[in-house]
Protein backbone atom coordinates (compact mmCIF):
# COMPACT_ATOMS: atom_id res chain seq x y z
CA UNK A 1 0.00 0.00 0.00
CA UNK A 2 2.74 2.45 0.85
CA UNK A 3 4.25 2.14 -2.67
CA UNK A 4 0.92 2.96 -4.37
CA UNK A 5 0.36 6.27 -6.17
CA UNK A 6 -3.28 6.17 -5.08
CA UNK A 7 -5.73 3.82 -3.40
CA UNK A 8 -9.26 3.48 -4.74
CA UNK A 9 -11.84 1.94 -2.44
CA UNK A 10 -14.97 0.35 -3.89
CA UNK A 11 -17.76 -1.58 -2.20
CA UNK A 12 -16.41 -0.88 1.28
CA UNK A 13 -18.52 -0.80 4.43
CA UNK A 14 -17.83 0.53 6.96
CA UNK A 15 -15.56 2.90 5.01
CA UNK A 16 -14.27 4.72 8.12
CA UNK A 17 -12.83 1.51 9.58
CA UNK A 18 -11.13 0.63 6.31
CA UNK A 19 -9.74 4.13 5.93
CA UNK A 20 -8.18 3.91 9.41
CA UNK A 21 -6.48 0.63 8.46
CA UNK A 22 -5.23 2.07 5.16
CA UNK A 23 -3.86 5.19 6.89
CA UNK A 24 -1.92 3.00 9.31
CA UNK A 25 -0.02 1.37 6.41
CA UNK A 26 0.02 4.21 3.87
CA UNK A 27 -0.41 7.56 5.61
CA UNK A 28 0.79 9.68 2.65
CA UNK A 29 -1.07 7.92 -0.19
CA UNK A 30 -4.25 9.64 -1.44
CA UNK A 31 -7.41 7.56 -1.01
CA UNK A 32 -10.46 7.85 -3.26
CA UNK A 33 -13.87 6.20 -3.25
CA UNK A 34 -15.69 4.87 -6.30
CA UNK A 35 -18.75 2.86 -7.22
CA UNK A 36 -19.24 0.21 -9.86
CA UNK A 37 -22.29 0.92 -12.02
CA UNK A 38 -23.98 -1.40 -14.51
CA UNK A 39 -23.62 -0.15 -18.10
CA UNK A 40 -24.53 -3.09 -20.32
CA UNK A 41 -24.13 -6.75 -21.06
CA UNK A 42 -21.34 -8.63 -22.84
CA UNK A 43 -21.51 -12.00 -24.56
CA UNK A 44 -19.43 -14.12 -26.88
CA UNK A 45 -20.79 -14.55 -30.38
CA UNK A 46 -18.75 -16.37 -32.98
CA UNK A 47 -15.66 -16.12 -30.80
CA UNK A 48 -15.95 -12.32 -30.52
CA UNK A 49 -17.11 -10.23 -27.61
CA UNK A 50 -20.36 -8.42 -28.37
CA UNK A 51 -22.21 -5.77 -26.36
CA UNK A 52 -25.89 -5.83 -25.55
CA UNK A 53 -27.98 -3.10 -23.94
CA UNK A 54 -28.57 -3.24 -20.22
CA UNK A 55 -32.31 -3.17 -20.89
CA UNK A 56 -32.08 -6.76 -22.20
CA UNK A 57 -31.70 -7.83 -18.58
CA UNK A 58 -34.47 -5.85 -16.90
CA UNK A 59 -37.19 -8.07 -15.46
CA UNK A 60 -35.71 -11.29 -16.90
CA UNK A 61 -35.60 -14.63 -15.10
CA UNK A 62 -31.90 -15.39 -14.59
CA UNK A 63 -29.48 -17.88 -13.19
CA UNK A 64 -26.62 -15.95 -11.62
CA UNK A 65 -23.14 -17.44 -11.67
CA UNK A 66 -20.33 -15.91 -9.66
CA UNK A 67 -16.82 -16.85 -8.64
CA UNK A 68 -16.15 -13.86 -6.41
CA UNK A 69 -14.79 -13.52 -2.89
CA UNK A 70 -17.60 -11.08 -2.03
CA UNK A 71 -20.52 -11.59 -4.48
CA UNK A 72 -22.99 -9.40 -2.54
CA UNK A 73 -22.29 -6.28 -4.65
CA UNK A 74 -22.86 -8.30 -7.85
CA UNK A 75 -26.28 -9.36 -6.56
CA UNK A 76 -27.04 -5.78 -5.48
CA UNK A 77 -26.31 -4.51 -9.00
CA UNK A 78 -28.59 -7.17 -10.47
CA UNK A 79 -31.26 -6.27 -7.92
CA UNK A 80 -31.23 -2.69 -9.21
CA UNK A 81 -32.28 -4.10 -12.58
CA UNK A 82 -35.21 -6.02 -11.11
CA UNK A 83 -34.01 -9.37 -12.40
CA UNK A 84 -35.84 -12.42 -11.14
CA UNK A 85 -33.23 -14.88 -9.84
CA UNK A 86 -34.26 -18.45 -10.57
CA UNK A 87 -31.08 -19.89 -9.09
CA UNK A 88 -27.85 -18.51 -7.63
CA UNK A 89 -24.71 -20.55 -8.29
CA UNK A 90 -21.67 -19.51 -6.29
CA UNK A 91 -18.15 -20.80 -6.80
CA UNK A 92 -14.91 -19.96 -4.98
CA UNK A 93 -13.06 -16.80 -6.01
CA UNK A 94 -10.98 -17.29 -9.20
CA UNK A 95 -12.67 -20.64 -9.81
CA UNK A 96 -11.66 -22.53 -12.94
CA UNK A 97 -14.95 -23.85 -14.32
CA UNK A 98 -15.07 -27.53 -15.21
CA UNK A 99 -17.21 -29.58 -17.56
CA UNK A 100 -19.24 -30.64 -14.52
CA UNK A 101 -19.80 -26.99 -13.56
CA UNK A 102 -20.93 -26.22 -17.12
CA UNK A 103 -23.37 -29.12 -16.99
CA UNK A 104 -24.81 -27.89 -13.67
CA UNK A 105 -25.15 -24.33 -15.01
CA UNK A 106 -26.89 -25.43 -18.22
CA UNK A 107 -29.31 -27.60 -16.27
CA UNK A 108 -30.25 -24.63 -14.09
CA UNK A 109 -30.54 -22.45 -17.23
CA UNK A 110 -33.52 -24.49 -18.47
CA UNK A 111 -35.65 -22.66 -15.89
CA UNK A 112 -34.43 -19.17 -16.84
CA UNK A 113 -34.23 -16.72 -19.73
CA UNK A 114 -30.54 -16.03 -19.28
CA UNK A 115 -27.41 -17.02 -17.36
CA UNK A 116 -25.72 -13.89 -16.00
CA UNK A 117 -22.17 -13.82 -14.68
CA UNK A 118 -19.36 -11.34 -14.11
CA UNK A 119 -17.05 -10.26 -16.92
CA UNK A 120 -14.13 -12.19 -15.43
CA UNK A 121 -16.28 -15.33 -15.31
CA UNK A 122 -17.55 -14.83 -18.86
CA UNK A 123 -13.98 -15.18 -20.09
CA UNK A 124 -13.70 -18.52 -18.30
CA UNK A 125 -17.17 -19.78 -19.27
CA UNK A 126 -16.82 -18.67 -22.90
CA UNK A 127 -15.00 -21.88 -23.77
CA UNK A 128 -18.14 -23.93 -23.11
CA UNK A 129 -20.94 -24.36 -25.68
CA UNK A 130 -23.82 -22.33 -24.26
CA UNK A 131 -26.85 -21.79 -26.45
CA UNK A 132 -26.62 -18.58 -28.48
CA UNK A 133 -27.68 -15.54 -26.47
CA UNK A 134 -28.09 -17.48 -23.22
CA UNK A 135 -24.88 -16.47 -21.40
CA UNK A 136 -24.11 -12.83 -20.70
CA UNK A 137 -21.93 -10.86 -18.32
CA UNK A 138 -23.02 -7.76 -16.49
CA UNK A 139 -20.67 -5.00 -17.69
CA UNK A 140 -19.78 -2.47 -15.04
CA UNK A 141 -17.96 0.80 -15.22
CA UNK A 142 -15.90 2.62 -12.65
CA UNK A 143 -17.55 5.77 -11.29
CA UNK A 144 -15.44 7.90 -8.95
CA UNK A 145 -17.45 9.63 -6.25
CA UNK A 146 -17.77 13.35 -6.90
CA UNK A 147 -15.62 14.30 -3.90
CA UNK A 148 -12.08 13.82 -5.08
CA UNK A 149 -12.92 12.96 -8.70
CA UNK A 150 -10.94 15.89 -10.13
CA UNK A 151 -7.90 15.06 -7.97
CA UNK A 152 -8.04 11.40 -9.03
CA UNK A 153 -8.24 12.32 -12.72
CA UNK A 154 -5.32 14.76 -12.35
CA UNK A 155 -3.29 11.99 -10.73
CA UNK A 156 -4.13 9.44 -13.45
CA UNK A 157 -3.93 11.67 -16.55
CA UNK A 158 -0.09 11.77 -16.76
CA UNK A 159 -0.01 7.97 -16.62
CA UNK A 160 -2.29 7.76 -19.67
CA UNK A 161 -0.31 10.12 -21.92
CA UNK A 162 1.08 8.64 -25.11
CA UNK A 163 4.49 9.52 -26.57
CA UNK A 164 3.08 12.70 -28.15
CA UNK A 165 1.73 14.01 -24.83
CA UNK A 166 -1.90 13.30 -25.73
CA UNK A 167 -4.15 11.49 -23.27
CA UNK A 168 -4.78 7.99 -24.53
CA UNK A 169 -8.11 6.94 -22.97
CA UNK A 170 -8.40 3.17 -22.40
CA UNK A 171 -11.60 1.60 -23.77
CA UNK A 172 -14.35 1.20 -21.17
CA UNK A 173 -12.28 3.11 -18.63
CA UNK A 174 -14.99 5.41 -17.32
CA UNK A 175 -12.44 8.23 -17.42
CA UNK A 176 -13.52 11.55 -18.92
Amino acid sequence: LSRASAIIVTKAAPAADLLTRIRRHAPEVPVFEADLVPVGLSEFEGGCLRSRPLGDLVGRRVVTVSALAEPRSFYDLLGQLEVQPVEVLEYPDHHRFSQSDWHHITQAAHRADLVVCTEKDLVKLGRFPFARGRLAALRVDFAPKSTGERELLELIAPLLRDGDGRVSKPANSGLV
